[in-house]
């Protein structure tokens, strides 16, 4: 599972570099397009790299759940810590 989670991470991080130099060619923030696509082209590469050398999943299944979580990781972390923020404001505001 190892495996197809780094290569969905790397999956990830290869579709951010799309989107940032889409993004920074023809959207509003040029820089910060470009800066993501700058930022998530070596890390792509690391990813990849410790993927090929990542022992092989011991079914498809593995690899395909595998590919899923690590290609949503970066997601379902932003979503996490975004709904910790708001539990911690509804308990801030509660009396």
């Amino acid at each position: 599972m190892k495996r197809g989670f780094l290569f969905g991470l790397g999956s990830f991080f290869i579709a951010g570099v799309i989107a940032g130099a889409v993004g920074g060619l023809i959207g509003t923030s040029r820089i910060a397009g470009f800066i993501m696509a700058l930022v998530f082209m070596p890390l792509s590469v690391v990813v990849i790299r410790k993927a090929k050398s990542a022992p092989p999943d011991r079914s498809l299944q593995h690899a395909f759940m595998g590919w899923l979580l690590g290609f949503f990781a970066v997601d379902i972390a932003i979503f996490a810590v975004i709904f910790m923020a708001i539990g911690v404001a509804k308990l801030a505001t509660m009396h």
